[in-house]
């Protein structure tokens, strides 16, 4: 039996683009966090690093002034590693 595959058309234009730093946000901070943990992963390993995350928590992403003159910095995210470590992450 030889069945024909179907070809999946999709509408681009309805997708989120994680180029943006909000569609980005959305998507790896918002629910679940195994998105995330993937991501971090698969960077992780690419990189060579030997290091498996297994669990993470979402931490608030603004970063305390140190002086009155420094500016307010927000970063993409900052999130907790199961073994204590924060990470900073910023998308470009």
């Amino acid at each position: 039996m030889n069945k024909k595959m179907e070809t999946l058309k999709i509408d681009y234009s309805q997708l989120m683009d994680l180029r943006i730093d909000y569609a980005f946000k959305i998507l790896f901070t918002k629910g679940e966090t195994r998105l995330l943990i993937s991501l971090l992963n698969a960077i992780f390993s690419n990189k060579k690093i030997r290091r498996v995350i297994k669990t993470l928590s979402i931490k608030n992403p603004f970063l305390d002034k140190e002086s009155g003159d420094d500016k307010l910095s927000i970063l993409d995210i900052r999130a907790e590693l199961d073994d204590g470590t924060t990470i900073l992450i910023e998308k470009k």
